[in-house]
């Protein structure tokens, strides 16, 4: 008897165990998560050559990607596909093992066309993405634009550079992100950072390719599965918070139900600091989980649409956006007297201007002292009473009560553009300190004020800035550079506004390049602006 218990005990622990798929982790795309549920069914149902054919469009270790360039010139194309290497190198220098070649057919297709439609159209876009579960099919195709928004500028290097790194981080099976700083963060035309790849984007990257991976060896194995996997239900996607004064904080809640066969995780990424959330973040099947959400009105007023994301493992949601709405009535007001200007011009007599501090009744605080900084200014606060007309909030002009903060500027200012900062101390916890930010412009401004090309290999480089003059009356007339390896092509975008282009054929010199560019314009203050260039040939 006992020799029996014991066969079965053997028999028992040379039983294969049953493998469950793990759910695609949080922060992957659509496309990577119906990959994975669609390979997990395949192989749950014993369709293995099934599953190995879909398997194929999954992120890869290695994977190929091309780029197909539509009326785009060769000295344009170098330059950017040099900046494409360099979005590649970044992702296989974070993704252990990771190597991309560019051949024809390709996993990754990337047109690159001069605009998608016409320029100011309601359509318009600088990116658009494709997926295609078909191994017939690149897996993920991308068109993207040169020509931006309606001033019709240019893609510079370091957006072609950002927009390919983004494209890869997309196969790779990452979702957009929320925060400016993640590597996925993306918004049209602009707004994109050429900063190192996150630790996040980093960890999920190596994570969604070794999930990918094992699914493909399982299909090659031929090795069942159990596919059980949440779907998410959220009953409001819109949360209404009202009208409040700012200072109050304001407490919501959302449901998110799963009504799946496996446990939903998720979490929630605000795209504001303001908010505190709580949550339990794994809902059983069937079950329905609470978030509760305060949010600080301190820093904002106005009406407000900001965005709670709700990112899960269910590959048909795998981010939903829910909308936190409502209006912030303002504890108080700073405005500029008179007409509002972001861009002050300064005078060869200096700058005087004045900021406004009131509200609809009694100020919550009372100023005591104002600092300038950013220029050489002193500021003064003395109580006020009179009209004042302030479009956000009311029509035409209304009598207020508060205070007056007047600036008196030295005019030695940099020539350029200047951001000025205005902080007004007061006696109140809440709002402790009062700010605002202003810009003081002398002369043509430069943006960047120099140009930095690094380490250079090929026979093209390209680099370009900003110029923006005072006024439509000014004109930037001509670039020179001191060194002939470096050629300028400057063009006009808007009545104030110039871009500069700066080509740099290194030849056979090594070491440290430095140089300069004259630019003359008719402005008085500034007649010619000088731009320092600097590179480096190894």
């Amino acid at each position: 008897m006992t020799s029996l218990i014991l066969g079965i005990l053997l028999l028992q622990d040379k039983a294969p165990k049953e493998i469950v798929v793990p759910a695609p982790p949080l922060g992957s795309n659509s496309a990577y998560q119906s990959g994975i549920k669609e390979v997990a069914e395949l192989l749950a149902s014993g369709k293995f050559a099934d599953a190995t054919n879909r398997a194929k469009n999954l992120p890869s270790r290695e994977f190929t990607m091309n780029f197909d360039f539509k009326d785009t010139n060769a000295d344009s194309q170098k330059v950017f596909l040099m900046a494409a290497d360099r979005a590649i190198k970044d992702w296989e220098s974070v993704v252990t093992g990771l190597k991309i070649t560019i051949k024809p057919k390709p996993n990754v297709l990337i047109q690159v066309v001069p605009h998608f439609s016409e320029l100011g159209s309601k359509d318009e876009k600088t990116l658009s993405l494709f997926t295609s579960p078909d191994p017939s099919d690149p897996a993920l195709e991308a068109v993207l634009a040169l020509n931006r928004t309606s001033k019709n500028v240019g893609l510079s290097p370091d957006g072609m550079y950002t927009e390919v790194r983004y494209i890869i981080g997309r196969y790779l099976g990452i979702e957009d992100a929320p925060i400016p700083s993640s590597t996925m963060f993306r918004v049209e035309g602009f707004g994109m950072q050429a900063i190192p790849i996150d630790k996040v984007s980093r960890s999920l990257a190596n994570t969604l390719v070794s999930q990918s991976m094992q699914l493909k060896d399982w299909a090659k194995t031929k090795t069942k599965v159990i596919a059980a996997f949440p779907e998410v239900f959220l009953p409001s996607k819109i949360l209404d918070f009202g009208t409040v004064t700012q200072g109050e904080s304001p407490t919501f809640q959302f449901e998110v139900r799963n009504s799946g066969k496996g446990a939903l995780h998720f979490t929630v990424r605000p795209d504001c600091s303001c908010f505190l959330i709580n949550f339990e973040s794994v809902v059983p099947p069937g079950e329905v989980g609470i978030v509760t959400v305060n949010m600080s009105t301190i820093d904002f007023q106005g009406v407000q649409d900001k965005g709670l994301y709700v990112y899960t493992d269910d590959a048909e949601n795998p981010v939903t956006r829910v909308s936190v709405k409502g209006m912030i009535r303002p504890a108080y007001r700073m405005i500029q007297e008179g007409t509002q200007q972001e861009t002050i011009l300064m005078t060869p007599q200096g700058l005087k201007l004045n900021y406004l501090i009131f509200a609809d009744g009694d100020l919550p605080f009372e100023p005591r002292k104002a600092v300038v900084n950013g220029i050489s200014a002193m500021a003064t606060i003395t109580p006020w009473e009179g009209e004042v007309e302030d479009p956000e909030w009311f029509k035409g002009s209304q009598r207020r009560k508060g205070y007056r903060v007047s600036i008196l500027a030295s005019p030695s200012v940099a020539n350029g553009r200047n951001l000025v900062a205005l902080l007004v101390q007061t006696d109140s916890k809440q709002f402790p300190i009062l700010g605002t930010n202003f810009y003081v412009q002398k002369g043509v401004a430069v943006n960047p004020g120099s140009i930095f090309y690094g380490d250079v290999t090929t026979d093209l480089n390209r680099a370009s800035v900003l110029l923006t003059t005072s006024s439509s009356s000014v004109e930037v007339l001509e670039a020179k550079a001191s060194d002939n390896r470096f050629t300028t092509k400057l063009e006009k975008l808007t009545d104030t506004q110039y871009r500069l282009t700066v080509d740099f054929r290194p030849g056979k010199d090594k070491g440290t390049i430095l140089a300069a560019i004259t630019v003359k314009t008719t402005d008085p203050e500034t007649p010619e602006v000088t731009i320092p260039i600097q590179a480096y040939v190894p």
